[in-house]
């Protein structure tokens, strides 16, 4: 073999050890959120989530699920108390909480396609499954994580920050997924 063929060789070697490297690399920052989650290893999940960018969406996404379980105000003459004590509250709703979404133990639980607090110890002593591919852009990945019991899916949506670094800025939730309310204090 000659030298030329060599250097062709190793550029050939090179070229598809990045492509190998920047297809995979999206599914190793899933693989690394739901290790970190299940860690709780918070330099992992800050290096890997853009926490900002998901808590935005998922505001978005339960503000919406929270206004269709929403009741209509009592009329004054059926339950006088009742609207009155509606007049009192806040007009608008609380904010949703999507803080549960965001801890180590809600990004485990969305890793296995699960709502917060929404799995059982078994299951969470079982690995994190591949997530399916559902999109690829140059700039944007967006993987599945399906979960096993019901076939729904979570979609991670991960966005290119370099070469071969991907964050996560989304999480999509199932319809009508949804983290159950905080207790409420008494």
């Amino acid at each position: 073999m000659g030298r030329t063929q060599r250097i062709w060789l190793i550029i050939a070697a090179a070229l598809i050890a990045v492509a190998i490297g920047y297809v995979s690399a999206p599914f190793l920052a899933f693989r690394a959120i739901a290790a970190g989650a299940d860690a709780e290893d918070q330099a992992v999940l800050a290096r890997l989530v853009d926490f900002p960018a998901v808590r935005a969406s998922l505001k978005v996404q339960l503000e919406e699920a929270q206004a269709g379980t929403t009741a209509p105000a009592p009329s004054i003459l059926q339950d006088p108390i009742g609207a009155i004590t509606g007049m009192i509250r806040p007009i608008a709703p609380p904010p949703p909480a999507t803080d549960s979404y965001l801890t180590p133990a809600g990004l485990a639980a969305l890793t296995r396609g699960f709502a917060p607090g929404g799995f059982s110890a078994a299951v969470s002593e079982q690995p994190a499954p591949i997530p399916r591919l559902a999109y690829w852009d140059f700039s944007r990945v967006r993987l599945a994580a399906v979960r096993p019991d019901t076939e729904t899916r979570t979609l991670f949506t991960f966005e290119r920050r370099g070469p071969f670094k991907w964050v996560l800025v989304q999480v999509r939730l199932p319809p009508g997924e949804r983290a159950p309310a905080p207790p409420t204090p008494r």
